[in-house]
């Protein structure tokens, strides 16, 4: 296990992650954990960079939760109207 190369992965894939380039990330995090299965910062990335790449993330989710803020907000509105 060399460190330095190890670090030198997770780097990249830090960087990567800035931009959004999450294949990529995980590739590199994926390196890093080759080369020390117990960094907490590859797996760091590499749970980051799996977000990033499913269907919906949060950066997705965020305008569907305001959505449903809106819905609920409106829902009690009504409900003191009636009361």
């Amino acid at each position: 296990m060399n460190p330095n190369l190890t670090e030198a992965w997770v780097n990249k894939g830090t960087a990567l992650i800035e931009l959004k380039r999450y294949s990529e990330a995980l590739s590199a995090s994926e390196q890093a954990l080759t080369q020390d299965p117990m960094s907490e910062s590859a797996q760091q990335n590499r749970e980051t960079a799996q977000r990033g790449l499913s269907p919906i993330s949060t950066q997705a989710r965020l305008p569907i939760t305001i959505i449903l803020m809106a819905i609920m907000l409106g829902v009690g509105l009504l409900f003191m109207r009636k009361s």
